[in-house]
């Protein structure tokens, strides 16, 4: 056991005084943008960040118009789909869309969303001039493409669509 003096020790750091007490910085998270992305494709690239983060959604945008205009990405629903715009102004969705903004444009991006307006803004007159052999040729086509038995034929054999035509019965033999 020994004498302790006045003098401080070894042990203590002389050179900082005893009656300072430590102070504390309060630290808050940074958020690292990264640059943003040099593409030839900036749309395409968007779509990729998009699916990237939320791969139901970059199936949204595959029949949506992308353009990018400064800072700014347009995504056109054309059908217009109000149950889809909907969809991507709630918040989580609106987020996953910003994030994707930021990455292809940097920082300051932004997401506007709008609906295709037909010719005139009337959807009866829109109608009225499509062509109704290209609108039943994609009617057939959506109707194939959700049928099962066609969805597992091409998976098994690795197929694709390359064109639908309706079954006029014709060449098929009788009593079928």
């Amino acid at each position: 056991m020994g004498i302790r003096s006045g003098a401080p020790s070894e042990a203590e750091d002389s050179s900082s005084p005893s009656n300072e007490a430590p102070r504390f910085v309060g630290l808050t998270p940074l958020e690292i943008i990264p640059e943003p992305l040099a593409t030839p494709d900036p749309a395409g690239a968007f779509r990729a960040a998009v699916e990237k983060k939320h791969a139901q959604l970059g199936a949204v945008l595959e029949d949506a118009s992308i353009a990018l205009e400064g800072r700014v990405v347009r995504i056109l629903l054309d059908p217009p789909s109000t149950v889809v715009e909907k969809r991507l102004a709630e918040a989580a969705v609106a987020k996953v869309l910003e994030d994707a903004a930021i990455s292809v444009l940097g920082r300051g991006a932004r997401v506007v969303v709008e609906n295709a307006s037909p010719p005139g803004g009337d959807l009866t007159a829109a109608a009225a001039a499509a062509d109704p052999a290209t609108l039943e040729k994609e009617h057939l086509r959506h109707k194939v493409e959700t049928d099962d038995r066609v969805r597992k034929m091409m998976d098994m054999f690795g197929g694709e669509i390359a064109d639908v035509k309706r079954d006029d019965g014709a060449g098929r033999p009788k009593g079928r």
